[in-house]
C-alpha cells in the first residue's frame, strides 16, 4: 500500500468482509430462534429465547459495521502536513520513550492492523484514548494519554 486511499480501500474491504461475516450469522441464528425445534419443551428450556438475544446483537453489529462503511467510503483522502491540525484521516507517528508507532486516525473501527510501506499502522478513533488527544494538534505537540500504569506523554513528530 502506498496511498491512504490505498488505505481507505484495505478498512473497507476488511470491514465489508466482517459486515458479510456477521449478516450471515444474524440470519443463520434468526432462523435458529424461529425453528419449530427451538420451541420452549418446559420453563427452563431458553435455547429460542437465547438465540433471538444472539440473533439480535449480530443485526445490531450489522448496523454498526454499516455505518462505518458508509464513513470510510465519506473519507476523503485529503492531505496532512507539519502546519495541518491533526483531523479524521491523518497518518500520525507518535513517540515515546518506547519508540515511535504510526496510527491512521478514522471515522470508526479502531484496532485494526493495516501493514503500510513496510510497517503497521494502527487505527485510531475519536473514541480512543489517543484519538481524544489528537483533533487539532500539530507536529511537535505532545499529548498525554491515561493508561492503565499511568499517564504517558506522546509527541506527534510526524502528520500524513
Amino acid at each position: 500500500m502506498k496511498t491512504k486511499q490505498d488505505i481507505i480501500e484495505y478498512i473497507l474491504a476488511q470491514l465489508r468482509e466482517e459486515r458479510e461475516q456477521v449478516y450471515k450469522a444474524a440470519m443463520a441464528t434468526k432462523e435458529a430462534a424461529t425453528h419449530e425445534e427451538s420451541k420452549a419443551e418446559n420453563k427452563y428450556d431458553t435455547r429460542g429465547l437465547e438465540a433471538s438475544y444472539l440473533a439480535g446483537a449480530q443485526a445490531k453489529r450489522t448496523a454498526e459495521l454499516d455505518e462505518a462503511i458508509f464513513a470510510y467510503e465519506q473519507l476523503p483522502p485529503r492531505p496532512f502536513d507539519e502546519e495541518t491540525p491533526i483531523g479524521i484521516g491523518a497518518i500520525v507517528t507518535l513517540e515515546d520513550e518506547e519508540g515511535s508507532r504510526l496510527y491512521f486516525f478514522g471515522p470508526k473501527e479502531g484496532g485494526m492492523k493495516i501493514p503500510w510501506q513496510s510497517k503497521q499502522l494502527t487505527v485510531i478513533t475519536p473514541s480512543s484514548p489517543i484519538g481524544r488527544q489528537l483533533p487539532g494538534t500539530q507536529v511537535g505537540d505532545i499529548i498525554e494519554v491515561e493508561r492503565p500504569r499511568g499517564v504517558d506523554e506522546l509527541e506527534i513528530i510526524d502528520v500524513q
